[in-house]
Protein backbone atom coordinates (compact mmCIF):
# COMPACT_ATOMS: atom_id res chain seq x y z
CA UNK A 1 0.00 0.00 0.00
CA UNK A 2 3.01 1.99 0.58
CA UNK A 3 3.50 2.35 -3.73
CA UNK A 4 -0.30 4.12 -3.90
CA UNK A 5 0.54 6.80 -1.24
CA UNK A 6 4.06 7.22 -2.69
CA UNK A 7 2.53 7.58 -6.48
CA UNK A 8 -0.22 9.74 -5.41
CA UNK A 9 2.08 11.92 -3.33
CA UNK A 10 3.79 11.90 -6.72
CA UNK A 11 0.74 13.21 -8.57
CA UNK A 12 -0.06 15.60 -5.88
CA UNK A 13 3.52 17.08 -6.20
CA UNK A 14 3.23 17.81 -10.03
CA UNK A 15 0.15 19.45 -9.39
CA UNK A 16 1.72 21.69 -6.78
CA UNK A 17 -0.50 20.50 -3.75
CA UNK A 18 2.49 20.75 -1.72
CA UNK A 19 0.63 20.20 1.61
CA UNK A 20 -0.64 17.00 -0.26
CA UNK A 21 2.43 15.42 -1.34
CA UNK A 22 4.08 16.10 2.17
CA UNK A 23 1.25 14.35 3.87
CA UNK A 24 1.51 11.35 1.18
CA UNK A 25 4.99 11.07 1.57
CA UNK A 26 4.79 10.94 5.17
CA UNK A 27 2.18 8.18 4.80
CA UNK A 28 4.59 6.29 2.63
CA UNK A 29 7.35 6.63 5.30
CA UNK A 30 4.88 5.47 8.25
CA UNK A 31 4.34 1.97 6.19
CA UNK A 32 7.51 1.27 5.01
CA UNK A 33 10.37 3.59 6.79
CA UNK A 34 12.65 1.57 4.52
CA UNK A 35 11.76 3.76 1.11
CA UNK A 36 14.58 5.66 0.39
CA UNK A 37 12.78 7.67 -2.64
CA UNK A 38 10.02 9.26 -0.10
CA UNK A 39 12.84 10.39 1.97
CA UNK A 40 14.20 12.08 -1.35
CA UNK A 41 11.63 13.80 -2.93
CA UNK A 42 10.05 15.13 0.51
CA UNK A 43 13.36 16.61 1.00
CA UNK A 44 12.96 18.56 -2.48
CA UNK A 45 9.43 19.94 -1.46
CA UNK A 46 10.95 20.93 2.18
CA UNK A 47 13.98 22.74 0.35
CA UNK A 48 12.05 24.33 -1.90
CA UNK A 49 9.75 25.76 1.07
CA UNK A 50 13.18 27.04 2.74
CA UNK A 51 12.26 23.99 5.45
CA UNK A 52 16.49 23.18 5.79
CA UNK A 53 16.17 21.08 8.42
CA UNK A 54 13.68 18.85 7.82
CA UNK A 55 14.61 18.60 4.31
CA UNK A 56 18.34 17.85 5.72
CA UNK A 57 16.97 14.98 8.00
CA UNK A 58 15.24 13.23 4.65
CA UNK A 59 18.33 13.80 2.61
CA UNK A 60 20.84 11.99 5.12
CA UNK A 61 17.67 9.26 5.41
CA UNK A 62 18.16 9.20 1.89
CA UNK A 63 21.67 8.95 1.45
CA UNK A 64 21.84 6.34 4.63
CA UNK A 65 19.33 4.33 1.89
CA UNK A 66 21.15 4.55 -1.11
CA UNK A 67 20.37 7.58 -2.68
CA UNK A 68 23.86 9.07 -3.37
CA UNK A 69 22.85 12.01 -5.27
CA UNK A 70 21.39 13.19 -2.06
CA UNK A 71 24.86 14.04 -0.90
CA UNK A 72 25.36 17.07 -3.22
CA UNK A 73 21.61 18.78 -1.51
CA UNK A 74 23.48 18.01 1.47
CA UNK A 75 26.89 19.60 0.82
CA UNK A 76 24.51 22.38 -0.75
CA UNK A 77 22.17 23.31 1.69
CA UNK A 78 23.02 21.25 5.31
CA UNK A 79 26.95 21.64 6.14
CA UNK A 80 26.43 24.75 7.10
Amino acid sequence: HHTAYFNRALARQRLADIQGALEDFGKTLEINPQMADAYYFRALILLDNKRFDEACSDLNQAMSKGISTAEILIQQYCNQ
